[in-house]
């Protein structure tokens, strides 16, 4: 999804920064301890923008806030 010279900003209509937070958490995998398997769980984000594809993006340069 990267493309040279390009930034992308998404609007959204939150009531608070906790809300936010959790609509735009991180993707991550939890690991079964037993056997080793992963379950991925993709961001509401994710879902919305991306079809549930994790990590679609760097998390590192991704940033999120809640303007009043």
């Amino acid at each position: 999804m990267e493309r040279e010279g390009y930034v992308s900003i998404w609007l959204g209509n939150f009531p608070d920064d906790s809300a936010l937070m959790e609509y735009a958490a991180e993707d991550c995998v939890e690991y079964d301890e037993d056997d080793g398997s992963g379950i991925e769980r993709p961001s509401q984000f994710s879902k919305d923008f991306f079809g549930g594809m994790i990590w679609a993006f760097d998390p590192d340069f991704w940033e999120r806030e809640v303007v009043g």
